[in-house]
């Protein structure tokens, strides 16, 4: 079906590569990329006044977004055990999140 095509090419988690690094990336980047975009177009279309705050803005989430995604890759905290671990895992392998795997115990 046309569904199961979209899908199947849309999948990056399985295909190493550039698109699966960009994708790990942006996922782990959060909403600072939409900022970015609106930002940039207050820098270009703004007046004086909100062009100016516009930039301080920009470079506060790059400096914010910087330290998060280093804090993401350097911490890794170990998944939660029990009953709510459990969810966690099965609700990943159903949407076959990259390097999110439970260890084999």
């Amino acid at each position: 079906s046309l569904d199961a095509k979209i899908t199947e090419r849309l999948r990056v988690a399985e295909k190493p590569g550039l698109l699966r690094n960009t994708a790990l990336f942006l996922a782990h980047s959060g909403d600072s990329w939409f900022w970015f975009l609106g930002l940039t177009l207050v820098i270009i279309l703004g007046n004086e006044y909100w062009k100016a705050r516009a930039v301080i803005l920009f470079f506060a989430i790059l400096v914010t977004a910087t330290i998060v995604l280093i804090l993401k890759f350097t911490i890794r905290r170990k998944r939660p055990e029990g009953e709510l671990g459990q969810i966690y895992r099965k609700l990943t392998l159903t949407l076959s999140l990259p390097d999110t795997q439970p260890e084999e115990s």
